[in-house]
């Protein structure tokens, strides 16, 4: 078993060569031992193992040095040494991709949730496409590292479904348990944003953050929190679960049964409901986007500037409490562009604690648009087959 070979203490530093590769390959022996402080010989070794297990392969040649010399040998992950799963729930859509070592995507699919039909049909979908995939692939079981799953809702242990207030009838899943059961592969489920918050942390914004929040805002309002390179869970595993501030007393009803959730404020849906019903339109998203931008339409602009005032609450609330270094948005709001970000940070500066100023963290948008959770299941099966720990790799390693 890989996870044998790379377990005990005297190959700890396998794993974060591993982890290097993973996050700056293509690289060379010399520029791995300098970041680890380790010697060029112990390095040999190291990157020599994992090249005769099939997990790297050489993939070029690097510049010489300044003084001449040959020129270094390269080495990267082996996207076919091992596959991944990679699957996310959403209340419209359901997406299944398979990707390899490296995280490079080899097929993805995707198709309706139908939320009626229940979890246990939905589930069993799911699991029949996966199952067909590795029949139609001819993929063996042990060459799977595992399946990640992200649900919108509270997820405990990455084991089961507590509750998915957007997915009725979603409560006390015992996914893992099931995919276990069913496929005899390696699963893990998270929430939606945490997953998206591994996928930040690992190839978007974050890389160079130990400290931020990932936030996806679309129907509801949910974020994944790093604090000093740890992703926070909370002892209920409800950490995250922002749009459940209550921002109103007694103001408009939640989905999950409380008043004036700030989530109530700001969701798509909240938000295209009151353009529509003040202009006696249909319009889409993406067209209520588009007119905010040319900026002629009153009705909008003073819809979306209330929109905006509740988004600084919310952020400058979160960054008084956890002090962060980044909030990344994803989700619809995206669309709005640059004049919606810019407002949204000056609402925040207006409303956060006086003596901290808004240059000292960020607001930005997620540039992985809809990949960001795809890439963070993987993220999380290696990080997990491999126990690839952020907090015990040098800082140097942040790039």
């Amino acid at each position: 078993m890989l996870t044998e070979k790379l377990g005990s203490a005297k190959n700890i530093n396998i794993k974060n060569v591993l982890n290097i590769i993973r996050r700056k390959g293509p690289i060379s022996k010399v520029e791995i031992a300098n970041i680890l402080n380790t010697s060029k010989t112990a390095m040999s070794s190291y990157v020599n193992f994992l090249l005769k297990e099939g997990m790297l392969f050489k993939s070029g040649k690097g510049k010489s040095s300044e003084i001449g010399g040959k020129k270094p040998i390269l080495v990267d992950l082996n996207n076919d040494y091992k596959y991944i799963f990679g699957v996310t729930i959403g209340v419209h859509n359901i997406k299944i991709a398979l990707a390899g070592f490296k995280g490079e995507i080899f097929k993805e699919l995707e198709f309706a949730t139908e939320p009626a039909f229940g979890y246990a049909v939905i589930i069993d979908r799911i699991v029949n496409k996966i199952d067909n995939i590795i029949k139609e692939d001819e993929i063996e079981k042990d060459k799977i590292l595992g399946i990640a799953i992200g649900v919108p809702g509270v997820v405990r242990n990455r084991e089961e479904i507590l509750i998915s207030p957007n997915l009725p009838g979603w409560q006390h899943i015992k996914v893992k348990e099931i995919f276990n059961k069913r496929l005899g592969v390696r699963t893990i489920v998270e929430n939606e944003s945490k997953m998206q918050s591994f996928g930040e942390k690992y190839y978007g914004k974050a890389k160079n953050s130990e400290s931020f929040i990932s936030i996806e805002a679309g129907v509801g309002i949910c974020g994944g929190i790093f604090l000093r390179n740890q992703l926070i869970n909370g002892i209920n595993s409800k950490a995250g679960e922002i749009g459940h501030i209550t921002l109103i007393k007694d103001g408009p009803l939640c989905h999950c049964g409380n008043y004036g959730c700030w989530e109530t404020l700001i969701s798509i849906d909240t938000l295209k409901k009151e353009v529509n019903s003040k202009t006696g339109e249909d319009l889409s998203i993406k067209e209520i986007a588009d007119i905010y931008k040319e900026g002629n339409n009153d009705v909008i602009n003073e819809l979306i500037e209330e929109v905006v005032c509740w988004f600084g609450i919310g952020f400058s609330t979160l960054l008084n409490i956890i002090d962060i270094e980044m909030i990344i948005l994803h989700g619809e709001y995206n669309q709005f562009g640059q004049k919606f970000l810019e407002s949204v940070k000056a609402s925040a500066d207006k409303h956060i604690f006086p003596k901290i100023k808004l240059n000292q963290f960020d607001i930005c948008f997620s540039d992985l648009d809809d990949r960001a959770e795809m890439l963070g299941a993987f993220s999380m099966i290696l990080e997990e087959v491999f126990s690839f720990s952020l907090k015990n790799i040098r800082d140097k390693l942040i790039f």
